[in-house]
C-alpha cells in the first residue's frame, strides 16, 4: 500500500531546454493521495513535462489532490496514464492537463475496471494560449459521475480537444461533460465520443459543445445500447460567427427523453447543427428537439429513424414536448425528417417554421403502418413575406384527433404544399377541437397552397358535424389546389365559397371561414373575392360499392305451416310418419337408431352407367343463363293419377293432404 497525505506527494520540472523526469507508482494493493495530496510534473522551457505512470488495484485520489501535468513554456505537458481495478476520485480532487504556453497539453488516459468521479470532482485539459488542449482518454468497465464532470477548455488560439469515453455502463448524475472553445478563440471546437456498451443513463446532466469564438464547434457522438436522458440537455450551441456542432445518438435498443432537450442552435452568424438519431425505440416525453438559428445562420436538419416506434408526448409540469428546427431572421428554416414503423405524438408540436425572410423549412415522415396525432399541430408556417414549406407524410393508417397539418402563409407568402400518401384510411377526428389540414394564405394577396391526398385503395372518413376541414384558401388572393383520390369519402364534401356563404349566411372574410361551421369542409376559395375560387379535384372510382345487393325479406319463410305443431306429435308416436326403406337411408322412426349402413347407394343405375360411358359423345349445348326459379315452403301434397305424391304450397283438391291443426285433440 502507498498512502500520500497532507500535501505530500512527488513532482518533478523542467526549467531549460531538458525534459522534466517521469513520475512512475507500481501498487500491488492500493494507491491513495488525500488532502491537498499528489504527483506533478511541470516545464517552463522548451523541454516536455514528464510522463506520470500510475498502476494500483485500488486507487483513491480525495480531499482535494490529484495528478497534474502542466507547460509554462513551449514544451508540452506529459502524459499522465492511470491503470486500476478500482479508480475513485471525491471531494473536488482529478487529473488535470494544463498548457499557458506555446506547448500542447498532455494526454489523460485512464484504464479501469471500475471509475467513479464524486463530489466535484473531474477530469479536465485546459489551454490559455496557442497550444493543443490535450486528449482525454477513458476506457472503463462501470463508470459513473455524480456532482463532478469531465471537460476541456480552449480560450485562445487553439483547437480544442477531444474526450474518449468508452465503457460497458455509464451514469451521469447531477454532473457534466463539456468541451468549450472561449471568445477569443479561433480554433475549432473539440469532440466529445461515448461508446457504451450496455446502458447510458444521463440525469439533471449536461452533455456540452459550446463555441463563443470564431472556430467552428465540434461534435458529439454517442453510441449505446440503451440511453436515457432524464431532466438534462445535449447540447451544441454557438453565439458568434462560429457553426455549431453536430449532435449524433445511436442506440441499438431503446433511446428515451423525459423532461429533457437537445439542441444544436446558433444565435450568431453560423448555421446551427445537425442532429441525428438512430434507434430501435424512440420515446420523448415532455422534451424536445432543438436546431434553430436566430440571426442570419440557418437551421439545422433533424433526422430521426426508429426501426420499431417514435412516442413523443407531453407531460404536466414539463417544457412543451415540441420537435422544431425554425428560423427567426434571414436564414432559412431546417428540414424534419422521421422515419418509423408506428408514430404517435400527443400534445405536441412539430414545427419548421419561418418568421422573416428566410425559406420556409420542409417536414417528412415515412410511417410503415400507424400514425396517430391527438392534440398536435405539424407545420411549416411562415410569418414573413415567404411562402409556406412543404409536408411529406406517407403512413398505411393516417389518424388525426384534434390535430392540425398546416403550412400556412399570414403575409404576401403564398400557402405551402402538403403530400399525403395514404395505405388504406385518414381519419379526422374533432373532440375537443377540431382536426384540420390547410394551407391557408390567412392575411394579405398570397395565393392557397397545394394539397395533395393519394389514398388509392383507402377511404378518408370523418365524424359528421365534428368540424373536421381540408383548406386551401386565401385571404384576398386566389384559393389553392386540392387533390383527393380515394375509394370513397365519408363524413366530408366539398364546399364553394357560395355553399359556405349560404350555410355561415355571412360574406365578412374573417367570418367566411370553415372553421365556423359544424360541418366538415374541402374548401379552396378566396375568403374576399368570389372570381378566385381555387380547384378541387376528387377522384373516387365509378362505381357504386353498394350496387348489385340484394335487400333481403325479415322473414326468409313462414314456417308455421310447414312444421307439425300437432298434440300427436309431442303427445305419443302416432303422428305422422315418413320412412324411407331400402340400402341405408332413414330408421324407420326417429326413436329408433341409423342402421350400420348410412350410405344410400341406387345398385340399378350401375350397370346403366358403365354400359353408356363407352359411348357417351360431348354435348354441344347451348349455353343458357338458367333463370331463378322462386322457392315456396311446401304445406302440403297431392297425388296424381299415377299414384305418385306432390308436394304442393296450396292444397287445392279433395286428395289433398295438409298439416294437421296444432289444437287437435290428444289421442
Amino acid at each position: 500500500n502507498i498512502t500520500f497525505n497532507n500535501n505530500g506527494g512527488a513532482g518533478t520540472q523542467a526549467t531549460a531546454s531538458g525534459s522534466a523526469g517521469d513520475i512512475t507508482v507500481i501498487a500491488k494493493n492500493s494507491f491513495e493521495t488525500s488532502n491537498q495530496s499528489g504527483l506533478g510534473s511541470k516545464t517552463f522551457g522548451t523541454g516536455n513535462g514528464g510522463v506520470i505512470n500510475v498502476e494500483a488495484n485500488s486507487f483513491v485520489v480525495s480531499n482535494q489532490s490529484g495528478l497534474g501535468s502542466s507547460t509554462f513554456g513551449v514544451g508540452n505537458s506529459g502524459v499522465i496514464n492511470v491503470k486500476a481495478n478500482s479508480f475513485v476520485v471525491s471531494n473536488n480532487s482529478g487529473l488535470t492537463s494544463t498548457t499557458s504556453g506555446a506547448g500542447n497539453g498532455g494526454v489523460i488516459n485512464v484504464e479501469a475496471n471500475s471509475v467513479r468521479l464524486e463530489e466535484g470532482s473531474g477530469f479536465g485539459a485546459t489551454s490559455f494560449s496557442k497550444g493543443g488542449v490535450g486528449e482525454i482518454n477513458i476506457k472503463v468497465g462501470d463508470l459513473v459521475i455524480r456532482n463532478s464532470g469531465i471537460g476541456n477548455e480552449s480560450s485562445s488560439g487553439s483547437n480544442g480537444g477531444k474526450i474518449n469515453i468508452d465503457a460497458n455502463s455509464f451514469r451521469l448524475e447531477s454532473a457534466g461533460i463539456i468541451s468549450t472553445t472561449g471568445k477569443d478563440s479561433t480554433g475549432n471546437g473539440g469532440e466529445i465520443n461515448i461508446n457504451v456498451a450496455g446502458s447510458f443513463a444521463v440525469n439533471n446532466s449536461n452533455i456540452d459543445l459550446r463555441s463563443f469564438g470564431t472556430g467552428n464547434a465540434g461534435t458529439i457522438s454517442i453510441t449505446a445500447k440503451n440511453m436515457q436522458i432524464e431532466g438534462g440537455i445535449l447540447q451544441s450551441n454557438t453565439d458568434n460567427l462560429s457553426k455549431p456542432g453536430n449532435i449524433y445518438i445511436r442506440a441499438t435498443d431503446s433511446f428515451k427523453v423525459t423532461k429533457a432537450g437537445i439542441t444544436a442552435n446558433s444565435s450568431g452568424t453560423g448555421d446551427a447543427g445537425t442532429i441525428s438519431i438512430i434507434a430501435k425505440n424512440v420515446q420523448m416525453e415532455g422534451g424536445g428537439i432543438e436546431s434553430s438559428a436566430s440571426n442570419s445562420g440557418k437551421s439545422g436538419n433533424i433526422s430521426i429513424n426508429a426501426t420499431d416506434s417514435f412516442v413523443l408526448i407531453n407531460l404536466p409540469n414539463a417544457p412543451n414536448a415540441r420537435i422544431t428546427a425554425n428560423s427567426s431572421s434571414i436564414g432559412n428554416a431546417g428540414t424534419i425528417s422521421i422515419t418509423a414503423k408506428n408514430v404517435q405524438i400527443e400534445h405536441a408540436v412539430v414545427d419548421s417554421v419561418i418568421q422573416s425572410t428566410g425559406k420556409a423549412g420542409e417536414i417528412n415522415f415515412n410511417v410503415a403502418d400507424s400514425f396517430d396525432l391527438k392534440s398536435t399541430s405539424i407545420n411549416t408556417n411562415t410569418s414573413g413575406v415567404v411562402d409556406g414549406g412543404k409536408i411529406y407524410i406517407s403512413a398505411k393508417k393516417l389518424q388525426m384527433e384534434d390535430a392540425s397539418i398546416t403550412s400556412d402563409a399570414s403575409n404576401i407568402g403564398r400557402g405551402g404544399d402538403i403530400e399525403l400518401q395514404i395505405g388504406n384510411l385518414l381519419l379526422l377526428r374533432g373532440q375537443n377541437f377540431r382536426s384540420f389540414i390547410s394551407t391557408t394564405a390567412v392575411s394579405g394577396s398570397g395565393n392557397g397552397g397545394n394539397i395533395s391526398i393519394n389514398a388509392p385503395n383507402g377511404f378518408i372518413v370523418t365524424v359528421p358535424n365534428e368540424n373536421s376541414d381540408i383548406t386551401a384558401n386565401a385571404f384576398s388572393g386566389g384559393g389553392g389546389k386540392i387533390t383527393i383520390k380515394s375509394l370513397s369519402n365519408f363524413g366530408i364534401q366539398q364546399r364553394s365559397r357560395e355553399d359556405l356563404k349560404r350555410l355561415l349566411g355571412t360574406t365578412e372574410p374573417n367570418q367566411l371561414k370553415p372553421e365556423n361551421s359544424p360541418t366538415n369542409d374541402i374548401t379552396a376559395f378566396s375568403l374576399t373575392s368570389p372570381t378566385l375560387e381555387g380547384q378541387v379535384t376528387i377522384n373516387t372510382p365509378d362505381f357504386d360499392p353498394s350496387k348489385g345487393f340484394v335487400e333481403l325479406p325479415t322473414l326468409l319463410a313462414d314456417i308455421s305451416e310447414v312444421i307439425d305443431t300437432s298434440c300427436a306429435a309431442f303427445a305419443s308416436r302416432e303422428g305422422n310418419k315418413f320412412t324411407v326403406t331400402g340400402r341405408g337411408g332413414l330408421p324407420p322412426s326417429p326413436y329408433e337408431p341409423l342402421s350400420t349402413d348410412v350410405v344410400w347407394t341406387d345398385t340399378r343405375t350401375r350397370a346403366i352407367t358403365t354400359h353408356q360411358q363407352g359411348k357417351k359423345e360431348p354435348a354441344n349445348l347451348p349455353q343458357s343463363k338458367p333463370e331463378a326459379i322462386k322457392i315456396v315452403p311446401a304445406t302440403g301434397w297431392v297425388f296424381n293419377g299415377k299414384g305418385q305424391v306432390t308436394l304442393i304450397s296450396h292444397a287445392s283438391n279433395p286428395n289433398g293432404i295438409g298439416t294437421p291443426p296444432a289444437s287437435c285433440p290428444k289421442r
